[in-house]
This record gives C-alpha cells, sequence and structure tokens, in this order.
C-alpha cells in the first residue's frame, strides 16, 4: 500500500490554489485599475473631468473568463487523460 496523496486530491488542491491566485489577481487588477490613474497624474482624472466606471457585465465576465482560465490551468499539470480525476 502507497503512502501519500490521491491524484484526485492533488488535483483539488491544484484546482484550489489556481482558483485562489487568480481571484487574488483580478481583484488587485481592479483595485489597480480604479484607484493607479489619478495617482499617476492623469490630468484629466485628477481634475475630475470625467469618472472612470466599470461596467457590472464587464466585471463578471471577467470572472467568469478568469474562473474558467484557473479551472483549465489548474488541470494541466494533470494532462489531457488525468484531468477528470475528481
Amino acid at each position: 500500500m502507497a503512502v501519500g496523496a490521491r491524484a484526485r486530491d492533488i488535483l483539488r488542491q491544484f484546482l484550489i490554489e489556481a482558483v485562489a491566485l487568480c481571484l487574488v489577481g483580478g481583484a488587485m487588477g481592479i483595485l489597480l485599475a480604479m484607484g493607479l490613474p489619478p495617482r499617476v497624474g492623469l490630468p484629466a482624472l485628477a481634475r475630475g473631468d470625467f469618472a472612470l466606471a466599470i461596467a457590472a457585465a464587464v466585471l463578471v465576465s471577467a470572472g467568469v473568463a478568469l474562473l474558467s482560465d484557473s479551472i483549465r490551468l489548474g488541470r494541466l499539470p494533470f494532462g489531457p487523460d488525468r484531468g477528470s480525476a475528481i
């Protein structure tokens, strides 16, 4: 009997890690996009000539893309034949 994690457990850990990293990266990107332009000296934003707005549909579609990519990339180390171990 072998000692160690099963393939299903390893795949689950890879998927959780990939999703967590993508969500954190996506959140950081959104925060930077909303907070950085006025601070780096973009004159129109600094004067308040227009507001930077991100539509909810854009956030939802970006979130769906992040999650689908993270799941796809989390399965990548297992190869095409081992990706369905869960």
